[in-house]
């Protein structure tokens, strides 16, 4: 131990870099030189929630003016889970000092720590979480119900619109669909979007578990995807460097999710989860990004090569790009003719700053209706089964299948009423799409991912 404090100061930072916070706790026991290196890493990202030991934790640091110079990024989680993994419900049964907040019930001692955020003074970054389920009606019991996140939207970016310095990053995990109308809330969220440098939102939405395909028929679905480029992400355009959008739907399509008309001079990293590629404008706003983009991420991303749907006005595809065609119940049609390969063979030719890549599936955090928070460098690199998609209305528990599925009346001779379903041919990755793949890969010096046989 006595060689290793006598590393050079760079290096002893550079391993507190790369360690976890145990290690860097460990670090702080070992001498007072390696103390005063690994201090500021152990306290640099600091989280809370509303138990109260979380709650004395950040309150204890808060009171040190040494160790709060130290944070740069805060996590806050709304909510707490009990032993059994269910919602944890506070109660005042404590005592005075667990006085619940009115409108949230949330205590009183987390409730007004948005107010001590600018007693952080190099803080810079904040992950604002609530908890997965979300519901747009009253009938619909959830632990974190509208009025509950509407209150916490609004005392949040309150106080971050009040910190001394402007926020660089901002992260809101399972952001529910539906926008604030408040002028003020409004007017606030505006102002800290157009300081960010980096923006992550990881989208929830209500969902029913047996009856999947009704999700995408909810009118705040669609009113928040088409309103999110206006409302969340142009008035970050100036700074914005890194992007990131999850989303617990899968959306691009239907909802519709349109990035035209929007560009980011700055953007270094753009990552997409649950969304669907359906035209080249979609690949053409990406390969816009040439001169700065870096880093892309496709996660559980796929190409809609057929659609089949009756309300083509909510699609991201113009009325005059459908036809019709028998089988379909009345539903419109709609094919789309690139394919992966098409795409891998553009990021390679045509982002020429790109150093890493991912496409592919993220194992874990899609679990309850959520999404991989924070997890782009886990994406297990390879097409999957759900590469090619299509979109088939009036089929549950999800319209987004392997396969269109036409229905035709059956014929009298052949065993009276009802319907006779025909299903289309599947696409399935080729190997065009496997090459292509792992020749960017090769290009980026990444693994190459290997080959089914």
């Amino acid at each position: 131990m006595t060689e290793f404090s006598f590393l050079p100061v760079e290096i002893l930072h550079h391993i507190c870099l790369h360690a976890d916070l145990a290690g860097r706790k460990a670090l702080c026991l070992t001498n007072r030189l390696l103390a005063n290196i690994a201090q500021p890493w152990v306290f640099q990202t600091t989280a809370v929630s509303p138990l109260k030991a979380s709650c004395d934790r950040l309150q204890n640091i808060l009171k040190n003016p040494r160790l709060a110079e130290y944070v740069k990024k805060l996590y806050i989680t709304t909510y707490n889970l009990d032993k059994d993994g269910d919602y944890m419900y506070y109660s005042d049964d404590e005592g005075e000092e667990d006085e619940l907040e009115d409108e949230t019930s949330l205590p009183l001692r987390f409730w007004n720590f948005f107010d001590s955020l600018k007693d952080l003074p190099r803080l810079q970054s904040i992950a604002l979480s609530f908890h997965p389920e979300h519901t747009n009606h009253d009938w619909h019991p959830v632990p974190q119900e509208m009025f509950f996140r509407s209150a916490v939207m609004q005392r949040a970016f309150a106080a971050f619109a009040a910190q001394p310095q402007p926020l660089k990053e901002l992260a809101l995990a399972e952001l529910h669909n539906i926008n604030e109308t408040d002028p003020r809330a409004v007017s606030n969220i505006r102002k800290v979007l157009s300081a960010l440098q980096s923006l992550r939102l990881n989208i929830t939405n209500e969902h029913r578990e047996f009856h999947g395909e009704l999700d995408y028929q909810r009118t705040e679905a669609h009113e928040f995807y088409q309103t999110l480029p206006s409302h969340w992400l142009e008035p970050t355009t100036a700074n914005l460097r890194h992007l990131t959008i999850y989303s617990s739907l899968y959306c691009g399509f239907y909802p519709k999710l349109d990035f035209r008309g929007l560009h980011f001079p700055h953007l270094k990293s753009l990552s997409l989860g649950n969304y669907g590629f359906v035209h080249d404008s979609q690949l053409t706003w990406i390969l816009a990004h040439a001169d700065t983009l870096t880093e892309l991420y496709l996660d559980d991303c796929g190409i809609l090569y057929e659609v089949s749907i009756k309300d083509f006005e909510n699609t991201y595809l113009s009325p005059g790009q459908y036809t019709q065609r028998g089988g379909l119940l009345g539903a419109l049609y709609a094919c789309y003719t690139k394919r992966w390969a098409d795409y891998f063979r553009a990021f390679k030719d045509g982002l020429p700053h790109l150093r890493r890549f991912r496409y592919g599936h993220s194992p874990e955090g899609w679990e309850f209706n959520s999404t991989p928070f924070e997890r782009e460098a886990e994406i297990v690199i390879g097409l999957h089964e759900e590469s090619y998609l299509v979109f088939c209305d009036g089929i549950g528990p999800s319209p987004y299948i392997e396969e269109l599925i036409y229905r035709y009346p059956r014929n009298a001779d052949g065993g009276g009423g009802g319907q006779c379903f025909v299903q289309a041919q599947t696409l399935t990755p080729s190997d065009e799409d496997k090459m292509a793949l792992e020749e960017l890969c090769r290009k980026l010096g990444q693994s190459v991912p290997l080959r089914e046989e």
